[in-house]
């Protein structure tokens, strides 16, 4: 009798054991849920680090122009005066088609919303965009003083014909404005960016 008791409180203690400890990774498993979910709406969400032109880091790259762009992580970042969207400040009108066949946003607000999204399509865009602008400015401006990052970054901030006019005619163009900001400026925000990530 005193054995049966005794395997009645055993059997009885496992039991509360199991339950306390099964109901406990269940609230881990969802807090750690959670803390990936949240994580996606931050900078961690951005693809894993890689060389991009040959010597540059892209998340450095990506951050010095995300805080001239849209400021400190801002992925709702949204212009009413030119339509530019999120955290690089893509304009719709001229990427809307690609945007969405590139990730598969169903709207402006779903890629404005959409973190994923936008990292997904800033690497697109250095790929066919950024780079190809990058490498013709190094073949029709041989000689110019501007890095890598800052030829990237005018190719984003002014397209390729821009940059191009820009670097052709610097001191007339040194003030050369799109929006708020100047050419010059931009640039110096950039390279900021860039060695703050560093």
């Amino acid at each position: 009798m005193k054995t049966k008791k005794s395997n009645n409180i055993r059997l009885t203690i496992l039991t509360v054991v199991y339950v306390f400890g099964t109901a406990r990774r269940k609230i881990s498993g969802n807090t750690d849920h959670t803390t990936t979910s949240s994580k996606k709406s931050t900078w961690n969400i951005q693809r894993k680090t890689h060389i991009i032109a040959g010597s540059i880091d892209r998340n450095a790259f990506c951050y010095g122009l995300h805080l001239v762009e849209s400021k400190r992580d801002n992925y709702l970042a949204y212009n009413p005066r030119t339509s530019a969207l999120g955290r690089y400040q893509f304009l719709p009108r001229y990427f809307r088609d690609d945007i969405v066949r590139v990730t598969g946003a169903t709207s402006h607000q779903d890629f404005l919303t959409t973190p994923e999204y936008q990292e997904i399509y800033m690497d697109h865009h250095i790929r066919t965009t950024l780079i190809p602008g990058l490498k013709k400015l190094k073949k029709t401006h041989k000689n110019t003083s501007y890095s890598d990052v800052e030829l990237l970054s005018l190719v984003h901030f002014l397209w390729a014909r821009g940059a191009g006019d820009f670097l052709t005619n610097k001191q007339m163009n040194a003030n050369q404005k799109v929006g708020n900001v100047s050419a010059e400026r931009y640039l110096e925000i950039v390279n900021r960016g860039v060695r703050e990530y560093g």
